[in-house]
């Protein structure tokens, strides 16, 4: 099917969607909107299709809080404000973690070909897709569950859990260039620095050598004692 991004008013290339139920909320805002993508939100179910309840835990193993959406439960924690529209997709949050649901996206693919699409391999690539378009780009949100996900044993978060903390990594250190660039040092540090504190559990060696040329890096120097600086201040 084709739709118009513009109500009465067509571009000179049509936006090509394939139209379903749940589908037709992302549709709808594109067609009204000239962001990148759509997303709308995901609810959580278990191996026999029912609805789950996914536990937040502490280092202690302590339950936290649970949902069963999927943005609240990849938000948690973490001061992302949903409803503005100039923060939710951004660079600099997105810098800091994933947190779209690719299950429940529509992406204009003109825009996807315009950042070069994805690293083939790379097992974050939905994150790679994010970051390349939030340089550019807008995205918008639909607060309506469009999907649901389902949770297995066989889920990749589960059983390439090591290649995706190693791709993260990867594409964290890809990214470090432009986000100093935009001085953006507290959205990457803490968050390559926590993904190097994952490393330990796989590869104690590989994760102490990079925590060991991060330390001796002048940007994050700096960074570092701004924080010590602000913390001292109050």
């Amino acid at each position: 099917a084709a739709a118009w991004p513009v109500p009465g008013r067509p571009p000179t290339r049509p936006l090509r969607v394939a139209l379903s139920p749940c589908g037709q909320p992302l549709t709808e805002q594109l067609v009204r909107h000239t962001d990148a993508a759509a997303f709308g939100d995901a609810q959580f179910m278990d191996e026999k299709g029912k609805t789950l309840d996914l536990e937040i835990k502490d280092d202690t193993g302590n339950t936290l809080d649970s949902h069963q959406l999927f943005l609240n439960y990849y938000t948690f924690g973490r001061k992302i404000d949903l409803s503005n529209p100039d923060f939710f997709g951004s660079y600099s949050t997105l810098l800091s973690g994933n947190y779209l649901p690719a299950m429940s996206s529509l992406i204009r693919t003109e825009y996807i070909r315009n950042v070069g699409g994805w690293t083939s391999g790379n097992c974050v690539e939905d994150w790679e897709l994010w970051l390349k378009l939030s340089k550019k780009h807008r995205f918008s949100l639909v607060k309506e569950v469009v999907a649901l996900y389902r949770l297995h044993g066989s889920n990749a978060t589960k059983v390439k859990r090591e290649q995706i903390l190693r791709d993260s990594i990867w594409l964290l250190e890809n990214e470090k260039a432009h986000a100093l660039e935009k001085k953006l040092h507290r959205f990457f540090f803490p968050a390559y620095q926590f993904n190097l504190g994952l490393l330990r559990k796989f590869d104690s060696k590989q994760s102490l050598m990079k925590r060991f040329h991060l330390f001796r890096d002048r940007h994050f120097y700096q960074y570092f004692l701004e924080r010590i600086k602000n913390k001292l201040n109050g």
